[in-house]
């Protein structure tokens, strides 16, 4: 992407100023008219980026299907509805009651073993709760990485209160969570606020984005994480014997079978959150 920048720059740089470049204006100009274009190839560049092993989409735009024509559509539970987003559009954001309701990508079954991205626009109304997790919803199996809050109080830092983890286990499909690693976002979230939030995994190594800024990473003692077949994509639920639902919304929530690079992140976080 960057090289594509750097051989357009000098071709227009030497365009624009063949006007008169004796005239400041002109060359003020020029220099606009360069680096507005500059900015839109980087983001036409970044808008096809984006698309790359896109495993499922959800905008929640007046229903839970997959909107990036995989067929991974959500399914809902006890009564769970769609409310207004970030600008107040109706039926466009994912709402969740905290008391007993939750979705779940049932196709999550399916998902592949390797590097992995996942993003959402959220807004809690409590600072509890699991919000994204890969489990076995009858008996916590296959829990093999999500995001939620730290309702065990597990990291000492008073100001984090959410958490990526991710399993260690080879045997994570017959076995409960154990041993699993944290990421602990050092960010304290709020009530009533709307983020967007980023994990990562490439590699062995964790990656935590809020609203496009990495505020944490972590390195694992594993490359791949193990990938269950019992183990769905759960929303706003931990487990049926142990629920921890989530209370608030989520929108825009990706899935990728890839990491996302900084640059993708920045770009999702941008389009997504009002500017």
């Amino acid at each position: 992407m960057k090289y594509l920048v750097l051989f357009a720059l000098p071709f227009t740089l030497l365009i624009g100023c063949q006007q008169d470049i004796s005239s400041p204006q002109t060359i003020r100009d020029s220099l606009v008219t360069i680096f507005d274009t500059v900015r839109l190839q980087a983001d036409s560049i970044l808008q096809l980026s984006v698309m790359r092993d896109l495993w499922a989409y959800y905008n929640f735009n007046g229903n839970m299907k997959d909107k990036s024509g995989n067929g991974r559509d959500i399914t809902g539970y006890n009564n769970i509805q769609l409310s207004y987003d970030i600008f107040g559009n109706e039926n466009s954001a994912l709402s969740f009651n905290g008391q007993s309701n939750y979705a779940v990508i049932e196709k999550g079954k399916e998902f592949p073993e390797g590097d992995f991205s996942v993003s959402f626009l959220m807004q809690s109304n409590t600072l509890g709760g699991e919000i994204f997790h890969k489990a076995d919803l009858s008996n916590a199996q296959g829990a093999s990485f999500g995001v939620g809050f730290d309702d065990a109080n597990q990291d000492s830092d008073q100001e984090t209160n959410v958490a990526f983890d991710v399993s260690l286990d080879d045997n994570i499909c017959t076995n409960h969570v154990n041993p699993s690693t944290f990421l602990y976002a050092h960010k304290k979230l709020h009530t009533d606020a709307w983020y967007f939030v980023t994990i990562t995994f490439i590699q062995g190594v964790q990656k935590f984005y809020i609203n496009g800024v990495l505020i944490g990473t972590k390195q694992v003692d594993k490359k791949v994480i193990k990938q269950c077949p019992s183990a769905t994509f759960n929303l706003g639920i931990w487990w049926q014997n142990d629920p921890h639902f989530f209370s608030g919304k989520m929108d825009e929530l990706r899935i990728y079978s890839r990491s996302l690079e900084d640059d993708e992140v920045q770009f999702l976080s941008q389009t997504t959150l009002p500017q």
